[in-house]
């Protein structure tokens, strides 16, 4: 399994701007991404955890399912997995 780990930032036009909420913390508009994880393990552990979850787990056209979450120092996580050939949205 490979781990693919990004990092960026959201401008003020994204979209997952209106969903995130500025609230002046250290992690403000910062994104992580993180391929090779189970996107719905971890939602499920984050959900009893009593995290926010920005975005559901759900797979997308460019062929991968992640889901979005919020920590505490309000980064944003992306985490997910390359969907196999055969089940990339189209």
């Amino acid at each position: 399994m490979g781990i693919y780990a990004a990092c960026g930032s959201y401008v003020r036009s994204s979209s997952t701007l209106f969903a995130v909420k500025w609230s002046g913390l250290r992690g403000d508009g910062a994104e992580l991404r993180f391929l090779g994880v189970d996107s719905d393990a971890i939602e499920a552990r984050a959900r009893s955890a009593g995290a926010t979850i920005l975005q559901p787990a759900k797979d997308y056209p460019h062929g991968w399912r992640e889901v979005m979450l919020v920590d505490p120092d309000g980064y944003v996580w992306a985490l997910g997995v390359v969907l196999p050939a055969a089940n990339k949205v189209s």
